[in-house]
């Protein structure tokens, strides 16, 4: 972020490497990002099992479909209001590279859905690193 190539590519780009999502996505800044992930709603049983988001969750704390909300900060968000979509970065098995995971709908409920297992895969892949 700082070396300013946090940049969001085209939609054409984020389309082909956020293959989970159609609708177009703006990469956010770091303030945006803490207000994006703000665990809050997941204390609303209701909203936790529609958007598949948990805190501190034992049987959950390492299995997609479901987020935790504390191991992971949402990094993407559509740029048009209304469907609830989004990119995150997943420190659930390491605290240095973590995974990318975005929502998928389904019929009842968002889930969770791995992209890239680390995050310079999913950098490289928007062209924002080379590799």
């Amino acid at each position: 972020m700082q070396n300013g190539k946090w940049l969001t590519p085209s939609d054409e780009v984020m389309r082909r490497v956020v293959h989970t999502i159609e609708h177009p996505l703006e990469l956010l800044s770091q303030e945006q990002m803490v207000l994006e992930s703000d665990p809050s709603q997941v204390s609303d049983p209701e909203w936790s099992r529609y958007a598949n988001e948990v805190r501190d969750h034992p049987d959950r704390l390492s299995r997609l479909p479901w987020r935790n909300v504390d191991l992971s900060v949402i990094i993407a968000v559509n740029r048009v209001a209304g469907p609830d979509d989004a990119v995150a970065l997943d420190y659930r098995h390491s605290r240095t590279n973590p995974s990318v995971i975005a929502t998928e709908w389904g019929q009842e409920a968002i889930s969770w859905r791995l992209l890239y297992i680390d995050f310079d895969q999913f950098a490289a892949a928007l062209g924002l690193i080379s590799t």
